[in-house]
């Protein structure tokens, strides 16, 4: 399985000023987050190859600082992805990739709850 290529209209992104009401962030430090996936029976390789095609092309992106594929030890259908964006147009960017889109919508078969579980995280360094 490919996942479409969108680096040369990604690096093009504009960012527009937001509104203090429009912020999905209220935190300072950069969007942050864990997101799990927990694969059905049997669908775990196929879900361990849509993300790692998927990393590849997030850590392509303008303002993506980190993208990390893990998996739990003790159990193989369970993984977790580390995300740091560089500031929030960056998130919001990185959220409206057609890749994004595409993996979103071939991973509802393949994982308990059809999608994944976010934990945002904010830094408690000073």
């Amino acid at each position: 399985m490919s996942v479409p290529l969108l680096r040369d209209s990604l690096r093009t992104h504009e960012r527009p000023p937001f509104r203090k009401s429009e912020r999905m962030f209220d935190s300072p430090s950069p969007p942050t987050l864990i997101a799990k996936l927990s694969a059905l029976p049997g669908k775990d390789d196929e879900l361990a190859t849509l993300l790692a095609e998927l990393a590849r092309e997030v850590r392509a992106e303008p303002g993506n600082v980190a993208f990390t594929v893990h998996r739990l030890r003790d159990d193989r259908n369970v993984f977790l992805v580390y995300e740091i964006y560089e500031d929030e147009h960056a998130f919001r960017a990185h959220m409206s990739t057609a890749h994004g889109r595409i993996f979103n919508e071939r991973i509802k078969t393949l994982v308990e709850g059809g999608g994944s579980q976010l934990t945002w995280l904010t830094s408690n360094e000073t």
